[in-house]
């Protein structure tokens, strides 16, 4: 039995290439996990997990008012919840006050309105200079409704 030469050629080059993938699917991750810019992204990444964030448990939360209400007068309250003794700022269009959460987190003041609808923005910050935002719309009417 006489074997051509094209098909031992065709062995050895399979041969070759299954043990070149074979090399690559067992060596090759190892390789990369030390090569210098997977380095780089993991010290990025484990900087990035030293930067704090605000957790569900220090969210902000608007209680009062709620959106789309409809007022009468033209001071009304803002109250939520926060985390404890952080500082917060609350903006209206003719009204702006910083305050300080209690050592609850509860926090509340009294802002002005001017006629027809009012964007109300609730600004905290904690000591890291992170900060959370929550907005509702508002409307004050003179009318009787």
């Amino acid at each position: 039995m006489k074997i051509e030469k094209d098909v031992i050629l065709a062995i050895i080059v399979g041969v070759v290439i299954g043990g070149l993938t074979a090399f690559m699917t067992l060596f090759l991750p190892k390789f990369l996990s030390k090569s210098p810019s997977s380095q780089i992204e993991t010290e990025t990444a484990n900087e990035e997990e030293l930067i704090p964030t605000l957790s569900a448990e220090s969210s902000l939360t608007l209680e009062n008012p709620q959106n789309e209400s409809i007022f009468s007068e033209d001071e009304i309250t803002v109250s939520g919840k926060t985390r404890a003794s952080a500082l917060l700022v609350v903006i209206s269009p003719v009204d702006e006050q910083a305050i300080e959460a209690d050592d609850k987190g509860n926090f509340e003041t009294e802002i002005s309105l001017e006629e027809g609808d009012n964007e109300i923005t609730v600004t905290v910050y904690n000591d890291d200079k992170q900060e959370e935002t929550k907005s509702v719309t508002v409307y004050y009417s003179e009318e009787e409704i």
